[in-house]
């Protein structure tokens, strides 16, 4: 493939006006910028995919092939008739399609031969794909035309990621245009019109919605043109040198760079499930000077991408300004938690807008979406469909200013986020009103919770803890638990039982805190709530409180005293500055923290021994470990328990290598549980005695041990009513548990994908083909079957076989 140069690749995901951009300067990528020209733009809509979406969805895999397939046939037959026309393809925005027609050097800046050749290619567009259909499912196209000066912006370059924008008056006349029209319609504009009304036969459309009383001609509906114009097909690109691979790169998402560099660009589509925002800036327009511009998207990029992790997938601007497609769980950035993740998200956008000035109203939506890369050898772009995006559009259209979000979302994420009462909002193609909520903030963050539920199962670890307690409580011996697990395998509920004991016992004072996926760029973040406990300030919510409480208790000390502005890294106390802590920086400062850190830890074991918890840490940032390395050389009386998911040696934090080879640091390597301690589980979590005996059979084969993946199935049972809980009782419904086979529930995909997109191209591709040869096959059938053949024999490599 780079034989052939990534940039010829690269170029098919941006419309030639970029490729244009970039020729004429590569170094342009690095600083915003503008383009101003005439021409005339087509849009074509296209009617049918978003239900199509959703009936393939419901097929699973199978259903996201076949839905590519049909995707990339219809958009490719779209884009060559525009390409052989002449058209260069801007955008495919979902199911829809915009094509630019510039005048050329031959054409003398002719507008009228542009405003032809896109009428032109419209006619082509209806004849060819009339009654295009697949599976008795119809697809339709809408056809419109507008003129005029076109704007073109190049922004963004937060972590290099580059965006362009389309404005101007021809995108405002088909966004007018285009609500007027029907399928199977070529509608242009009033000023397309002035152009080829001579050569047009066509019949004038009127405004419905327009006054009365007065006449507003708006568009007109094209039937032919009186002769056709000589084809005029783009030009084949120019050889376009390497040294653009790095421009157009920063235009593509990370999506497809990751596939395109694995030769994989064929395997592109499937079914996610995502969290969409759909974002409006309604003070932003064509004539927005770009300074502005570029100063509110940057905001926008700054606030969606950390630590959010959120990805963009389109931008485009309209006579209702500046509107924005972006999505949580897009490759390679699933997490568990992007509910939670895209509203804190909408919050933090919302907020950096209203920093530079800028108004705008937030849609949030989630569910399963297709994502995929459409089109043709022509032209391609990774585009995001389905009935969740059109919700977050429409929730975007009533938020008023403020953010929206739908049921999903909320359900997904009320662990983090305050919402205010639900309303309920009608919405086109939903046949009943749906409630919709409002985010009013993060959820102030608490210290862990304890549950008095007896544990099932993990009798043995228990005993190991028990027993490490027992030394330390006896002998005063210091000590460390290392408990790894799968993500749901039971880690943080072996904890969280050990530490209920501890607090009825009370044998030793007992700290905790934990790491946080958005949090693991924010140094010591995992001993704040530490901090807090070892203070007493965990009812305090109040940073003048909490800093009167610490400066009352350490008053006596002055040489600790003066180093307390140092917290300041770890919690908001706002303590200020001395002349001592003025002079430190660096290296000086993190180590006086560090060593303050460990002599309060030293001076809080001479009264009793202390048990440290710190749960999640394969996503504690590199200054929380340097910390507990101290931690654990320097405290006495102390026994440090750890949890964390299995972490590779060469990604394990040097800290954490140099604990396990201490000899006083046992592990405890969680399995998966027996399946009938899992259905015993399930029957708790639901407060009934005993599960039926379908349902609990259901568990074991399908959730194999696993205890969380029991407890998500039990719920998705009673959920969908196929399990009818009453009382301390439950029964099976006629159903059964048939309709089931086809239901993963969110909380585990979000578990299962995170992890997938963290493998490698190849790998991802090698899961994906196996998932359709079943749940045991032969890696000899893998690899007869593997779609590139030069990349068969790495498989045993790649799935660390033999």
């Amino acid at each position: 493939m780079r034989d052939q140069g990534l940039s010829h690749i690269y170029a098919r995901y941006v419309p030639r006006l970029v490729v244009e951009h970039l020729r004429r300067d590569a170094r342009a990528v690095d600083a915003p910028a503008s383009e101003t020209f005439n021409g005339a733009i087509l849009f074509a809509d296209i009617s049918g995919f978003t239900p199509l979406t959703e009936i393939f969805a419901a097929k699973g895999p199978e259903g996201a092939e076949a839905l590519t397939r049909i995707l990339n046939d219809y958009f490719g037959r779209l884009t060559r008739i525009v390409a052989d026309h002449g058209g260069d393809v801007l955008k495919f925005a979902g199911d829809a399609l915009m094509a630019l027609w510039t005048p050329t050097a031959d054409d003398r800046g002719d507008l009228q031969d542009c405003c032809l050749r896109a009428t032109q290619c419209g006619l082509e567009v209806q004849q060819r794909l009339a009654g295009y259909r697949n599976d008795e499912h119809p697809l339709s196209l809408k056809v419109a035309v507008g003129v005029g000066s076109v704007v073109v912006m190049h922004i963004g370059g937060q972590f290099n990621r580059w965006e362009f924008a389309v404005a101007g008056a021809p995108l405002n006349q088909v966004g007018q245009v285009g609500e007027m029209a029907d399928p199977g319609d070529v509608l242009v504009s009033s000023q397309v019109w002035a152009q080829i009304g001579r050569a047009a036969q066509g019949i004038p459309v009127l405004d419905d919605d327009a006054d009365p009383e007065v006449t507003t001609l708006v568009s007109w509906r094209v039937a032919s043109l009186s002769s056709g114009l000589h084809p005029r097909p783009a030009a084949p690109a120019a050889d376009l040198p390497t040294a653009l691979e790095g421009a157009l790169r920063s235009y593509l998402p990370a999506a497809i760079r990751r596939r395109i560099l694995a030769g994989q660009t064929d395997f592109l589509g499937e079914l996610r499930r995502l969290t969409v925002l759909f974002v409006n800036l309604p003070d932003l327009h064509h004539d927005t000077p770009l300074e502005e511009a570029q100063k509110a998207f940057r905001a926008l990029q700054k606030a969606l991408y950390f630590p959010w992790e959120g990805s963009i997938n389109k931008l485009s601007v309209d006579d209702k300004g500046i509107s924005l497609v972006a999505a949580l769980g897009l490759p390679p950035f699933a997490h568990e938690d992007d509910a939670a993740r895209g509203v804190q998200a909408a919050l933090a956008m919302h907020g950096a807008l209203a920093a530079v000035g800028q108004r705008c109203s937030i849609g949030v939506a989630t569910g399963r979406v297709y994502c995929g890369s459409v089109g043709g050898d022509e032209r391609q772009e990774y585009t995001i469909m389905g009935d969740r995006v059109n919700l977050a559009a429409r929730l975007m259209q009533n938020a008023e200013g403020y953010i929206l979000c739908d049921q999903a979302t909320v359900d997904r994420s009320a662990a983090a986020v305050d919402y205010g009462e639900p309303r309920m909002l009608k919405f086109k193609g939903k046949s009943l009103p749906l409630p919709v909520f409002r985010p009013e903030g993060q959820k102030q963050r608490s210290g862990p919770t304890r549950s008095a539920e007896i544990m099932i199962g993990r009798v043995e670890e228990a005993a190991v803890l028990t027993r490490a307690l027992d030394r330390l409580i006896e002998r005063g011996s210091a000590g460390c638990i290392y408990i790894e697990g799968e993500a749901g395998v039971g880690k943080s509920r072996l904890i969280e039982h050990f530490a209920h004991q501890l607090a009825e016992a009370q044998p030793a004072r007992v700290l905790e805190g934990a790491g946080d996926a958005i949090e693991q760029s924010t140094s010591y973040f995992a001993w704040q709530q530490v901090l807090l406990g070892l203070f007493g300030l965990a009812e305090e919510p109040s940073h003048a409180g909490r800093r009167k409480h610490i400066e009352d208790i350490l008053s006596r000390d002055r040489s600790t005293r003066e180093l307390l502005p140092l917290l300041n890294a770890i919690l908001p106390l706002d303590l200020p500055e001395n002349a001592l802590t003025q002079q430190m920086s660096g290296e000086v400062r993190a180590s006086n923290l560090q060593n303050l850190i460990v002599n309060l830890l030293q001076f809080s074991t001479t009264r009793k021994p202390l048990v440290l918890i710190l749960d999640d840490v394969h996503w504690m940032d590199s200054a929380s470990w340097e910390l507990l390395r101290h931690v654990v050389q320097q405290v006495p009386h102390t026994l440090v328990v750890l949890g964390s998911r299995p972490l590779a040696i060469t990604d394990a934090p040097d800290a954490l290598r140099a604990l396990l080879d201490q000899p006083d640091t046992a592990t405890i390597s969680l399995e998966r549980m027996d399946p009938d301690e899992c259905v015993a589980l399930v029957a708790r979590r639901l407060g009934i005695d005993a599960l039926p005996e379908a349902a609990a059979e259901l568990i074991r084969t399908r959730a194999e041990g696993h205890p969380f993946f029991s407890e998500e199935i039990g719920y998705a049972l009673r959920d969908s009513g196929m399990l009818v809980v009453e009382g301390r009782q439950a029964r099976m419904t006629d159903t059964g548990t048939a309709g089931l086979e086809t239901v993963l529930p969110d909380t585990i995909e979000g578990i299962i994908t995170s992890r997938i997109d963290r493998l490698n191209p190849r790998q991802q591709l090698a899961l994906k083909v196996a998932s359709c040869i079943g749940r045991m096959f032969s890696l000899r059938l893998l690899q007869e079957v593997y779609p590139i053949a030069p990349d068969r024999e790495r498989l045993p490599r790649e799935l660390q076989v033999g």
